[in-house]
């Protein structure tokens, strides 16, 4: 254990970083966080917050520092923790300071929908790289607020048309303001958006990326699927296939990212590789698939289902007394070869 407190509560929040773990009390209204060193066993510092809410922004660690970014009734606040060693001449010893400071936001910025927990406004908060990115998505534009925790300042701010937030939290895209010919997709482990030329997307679009980011999906309102190569080095889109399925269907990466599939009403699923070239439709499988991976070489499918069903696909011949051959090999030579299939399928010709 790290040490006791008097202080009861009813909700903890961990975090570590470094050799430091930081902890988040919560007892009504009321909020301390407390610094420990890890290694010493020790505590650090305490910050109290009485009768206001408190909300993490994020936790990041730079060359001399580790930073906490905190909302509190509706403001900015940082608790810095610095660490150097010899703060005197004449000593090594390691010395650990906590900083807390309260930071000024720009006034156009409303962040006291936080402190009232008011979920149904415009704003969203996402970390991309180092930064903690504000998105304040109005009427006509969306405009992206980016605070560096770093520097403990607001850079200078981004604005859009036809923004799309990124299945799974990923990221965002937009259109720029007043330019015309390429978008902006800023993925959450980059430190800045990049420009992909190319391609237009609408704000009633839901967009996915694959594992790899080098295909992006694009569905539409109406239920259509747009399949994109996307080349970030290059900075360019290009397009490789429309994906047709039932109206209302839901597409979806393979886990691996090698295959595209879609669900429509009834468990139905429609299948595509990776270049939009369709494979084939895997029939009624009722439920919702949660994992995939897709083996092209021998063109084998595991599915795992809501239910924790595993499925195995893969085409293949049903041969008469044998049974069931595959039509290509795999690397593992587990499958039934297709120098097995030809002879069988001779005899039966003949």
């Amino acid at each position: 254990m790290l040490g006791k407190s008097n202080f009861e509560v009813d909700h903890q929040v961990m975090l570590t970083a470094k050799e430091f773990l930081l902890v988040l009390t919560k007892n009504g209204r009321n909020n301390k966080i407390s610094v420990w060193n890890i290694d010493s066993n020790s505590l650090i510092g305490e910050v109290d917050f009485q009768k206001t809410n408190v909300a993490i922004l994020g936790l990041m660690e730079f060359q001399s520092s580790t930073i906490l970014t905190i909302m509190v009734g509706g403001g900015i606040e940082q608790i810095t923790i610095l660490s150097y060693v010899g703060a005197l001449r004449s000593s090594s010893e390691k010395i650990t300071v906590v900083d807390h400071q309260k930071l000024t936001t720009p006034k156009e910025l409303d962040l006291s929908i936080f402190e009232r927990f008011d979920f149904s406004n415009n704003i969203r908060f996402m970390r991309f790289g180092k930064r903690i990115v504000f998105i304040e998505r109005l009427q006509a534009r969306t405009i992206f607020w980016i605070f560096n925790p770093e520097t403990a300042k607001f850079e200078d701010l981004m604005s859009g048309t036809q923004s799309v937030s990124i299945s799974n939290k990923r990221g965002y895209v937009w259109l720029p303001e007043g330019k015309t010919g390429f978008l902006n997709v800023w993925l959450q482990d980059d430190l800045d958006p990049t420009q992909l030329t190319g391609m237009q997307i609408s704000s009633k679009d839901q967009v996915e990326f694959s594992n790899d980011n080098s295909r992006m999906l694009v569905m539409s309102e109406e239920g259509a699927g747009e399949l994109w190569h996307t080349d970030f080095p290059g900075r360019k889109a290009s397009w490789l296939a429309r994906l047709e399925a039932p109206h209302n269907s839901w597409f979806s990466f393979s886990s691996d990212g090698k295959f595209i599939f879609a669900r429509s009403r009834g468990g139905t699923h429609t299948v595509w590789d990776h270049d939009g070239k369709p494979t084939g439709t895997l029939g009624k499988l009722g439920s919702r698939v949660q994992a995939s991976i897709y083996r092209q070489e021998c063109r084998h499918i595991l599915l795992w289902t809501d239910e924790g069903q595993r499925l195995d696909l893969r085409p293949g011949f049903n041969v008469p007394v044998y049974g069931f051959l595959p039509e290509r090999d795999c690397p593992d030579g587990k499958l039934k070869s297709r120098r097995l299939i030809d002879p069988v399928l001779d005899l039966f010709a003949g």
